[in-house]
């Protein structure tokens, strides 16, 4: 889990974390 964390681009890729892509 903290890799995906670690990495803004992984965490656009996840649902959960949508969110922060459309944020930025």
């Amino acid at each position: 889990m903290p890799s995906k964390f670690d990495s803004p681009f992984l965490m656009c890729s996840l649902f959960t974390d949508c969110f922060f892509c459309f944020t930025h």
